[in-house]
């Protein structure tokens, strides 16, 4: 049997939420998970996935859409490696020395990270983080767009860690 470390990406299957997927947050009815679809006008944009609805959400352009196809789920073996941390806009990624971030997709030449905020009805929403110039800008959730605080995804495995 081969042992996979770190984290990758799989096909999204509606019928089945693989065991390795990586919880995102809640959405008032349920766990979500992180997701990554390409958008039909290019690029690679991360959202959430609803284990209730099934579905991926995701923001471009402060317009929510929802899609099941061209889906995939954020997974790893070893989710104790992954780890939520604090940021905020105009953060600079030089904060972060020895953070691995985990790419959630690309849009426009931009990099998109992973990232969730806790909203005011308490649900932990997973959406994008826009960054530009070699900071944080906003979050897009599906409810909001805001500077923070927001937490993003980061990796604690090292290259040497991340093969098959």
């Amino acid at each position: 049997m081969i042992k996979v470390t770190g984290y990758y990406w799989r096909d999204y299957d509606a019928n089945d939420i693989p065991k390795d997927a990586i919880l995102g947050g809640t959405d008032g009815k349920g766990n979500t998970y992180v997701g990554q679809t390409a958008h039909p006008y290019g690029g690679f944009l991360p959202g959430e996935i609803s284990a209730v609805d099934k579905i991926m959400y995701y923001v471009l352009d402060s317009k929510v859409y929802s899609t099941s196809l061209d889906v995939k789920i954020l997974c790893s073996q070893q989710p104790e490696k992954l780890q939520w941390i604090p940021a905020k806009g105009n953060d600079k990624f030089s904060d972060f020395k020895n953070k691995n971030f985990i790419l959630g997709g690309h849009i426009d030449n931009d990099t998109q990270l992973i990232g969730r905020i806790k909203l005011e009805n308490g649900v932990l929403a997973v959406g994008r983080i826009e960054t530009s110039n070699d900071v944080f800008s906003i979050i897009d959730v599906r409810t909001t767009s805001s500077a923070g605080p927001y937490e993003v995804l980061v990796s604690n495995i090292n290259d040497s860690e991340n093969k098959i």
